[in-house]
């Protein structure tokens, strides 16, 4: 089964770096969203498997991005991204049907765990 990703930011820089995890975990269908419209947008018009969406994103915030995609798939796993400096108890509070929260910077292993856990067909 080939999985296809969505990943949201408006840093290119930590689009590109779960980008280049995702590939490293042989998730090779990836797209880039700038922010959450644009995640909208393709998410209408696509199907993935697994989302990572920008907690503070310009254009929406990460529950606003959240919940509008749950509306279209309740089970879709989504990744919420967010920079370590945020508090992740405020931002769970926030946004609670998110499968899970990564902070960033992250490292591979720790992306590989978390996605792992939402998209176990990867885990092998």
């Amino acid at each position: 089964m080939e999985i296809r990703a969505l990943v949201t930011d408006s840093n290119s820089q930590v689009r590109k770096n779960i980008t280049r995890s995702l590939k490293e975990l042989g998730i090779k269908n990836v797209a880039e969203a700038a922010d959450a419209g644009q995640a909208i947008e393709m998410f209408e018009k696509g199907k993935y498997d697994i989302v990572f969406a920008e907690w503070n994103s310009k254009t929406a915030k990460g529950e606003e991005l959240v919940s509008t995609l749950r509306r279209t798939d309740a089970k879709m796993p989504i990744i919420v991204t967010a920079p370590q400096s945020k508090q992740l108890a405020e931002i769970k509070k926030s946004c609670p049907t998110a499968s899970n929260y990564l902070t960033t910077p992250f490292t591979t292993d720790q992306l590989k765990k978390m996605v792992a856990q939402c998209v176990p067909s990867i885990a092998g």
